[in-house]
């Protein structure tokens, strides 16, 4: 996707507020925001430099962890990046893959570590079966922002409260809509 085309950044976090509203998490507040420390943390235990997107949408979306493994000091939790990581490896995800949103059922997103890139491993859409086995691989998206963008163009509007699904709507207005797998 070229980058002009992106959602500008404040459109992009109004839109995810709205795609996150309906899956809010029980204890999403109790969650620690992202801090340089536990980023650099994710780094040293993945080689995955969260990119600058992801942060900035925790922060300006608290409730991100409804789709989204959680980036701050609280590695402890089972929604955390490191241990969501770790349960996956744990049922069989190649360690090419660096999960960061599942769907409990078998469907994650993940970085690929081994594929070519400049700044940011692809994203690519991983399907498990239920012996952690991959069943198949697909290209996604060339980078984290182009992946949120998505994200937001697609589930805003479906958003399940009428207020901000017309909302969503609204602004999407002009916009091209996406595909999702």
């Amino acid at each position: 996707m070229d980058s002009a085309a992106l959602l500008p950044d404040d459109l992009l976090f109004e839109l995810l507020r709205y795609a996150f509203e309906p899956w809010r998490p029980y204890d999403a507040d109790m969650l620690s925001p992202p801090t340089q420390r536990s980023l650099d943390r994710i780094f040293a235990e993945t080689g995955i430099r969260i990119p600058e997107i992801f942060s900035s949408m925790a922060f300006a979306c608290p409730n991100y962890i409804s789709w989204f493994a959680g980036l701050g000091e609280d590695s402890n939790r089972v929604n955390h990046f490191l241990e969501q990581l770790r349960a996956f490896r744990d049922e069989g995800l190649p360690s090419r893959y660096v999960i960061f949103n599942h769907g409990f059922d078998g469907d994650c997103d993940c970085w690929d570590t081994e594929a070519a890139y400049d700044n940011e491993p692809p994203i690519v859409y991983v399907q498990l079966n239920n012996n952690g086995i991959v069943n198949s691989v697909r290209p996604w998206a060339t980078t984290f922002r182009e992946y949120l963008d998505r994200h937001a163009r697609h589930y805003a509007p479906r958003c399940s409260k009428k207020g901000p699904r017309r909302r969503a709507k609204r602004l999407l207005e002009g916009y091209p809509p996406v595909i999702w797998p």
